[in-house]
C-alpha cells in the first residue's frame, strides 16, 4: 500500500482536516477527524479558488465525497477550515 504524506493538519472546532502537502502546502485534503473518528475522503469532486469580495483574501474550496456525502471544505489563506455537509444526516452526525 502506498504511504501518504499526510502534511499539514487544521483544526477547526470539533473537526480536523489533514491535508496531502505535496509541491505546495496543504494541496489535498485526504482525512476529517470528527469527534475522534478518521472519515476518509473518498474522493474530490471540485475544487476552485475563490475571491472574498469583502477582505480580499483567496481561499480554496473542495467539493468531497466523505463516507457516501457530499461535503465543502473552504481553506483560507489563514486560519481554520470550514466544513459544511451537503447531504443530511439521518441523526445529526457524520457517519
Amino acid at each position: 500500500m502506498k504511504k501518504r504524506n499526510l502534511g499539514k493538519t487544521i483544526k477547526t472546532g470539533f473537526c480536523r482536516v489533514e491535508f496531502y502537502a505535496g509541491h505546495k502546502s496543504c494541496e489535498t485534503p485526504r482525512v476529517l477527524v470528527w469527534r475522534g473518528r478518521k472519515l476518509e475522503i473518498e474522493s474530490i469532486r471540485g475544487r476552485r479558488r475563490v475571491l472574498d469580495v469583502t477582505s480580499g483574501r483567496i481561499r480554496d474550496v473542495f467539493e468531497c465525497r466523505v463516507q457516501g456525502r457530499r461535503a465543502v471544505i473552504s481553506r483560507p489563506a489563514s486560519g481554520p477550515c470550514r466544513i459544511r455537509f451537503l447531504d443530511p444526516f439521518a441523526d445529526a452526525t457524520p457517519p
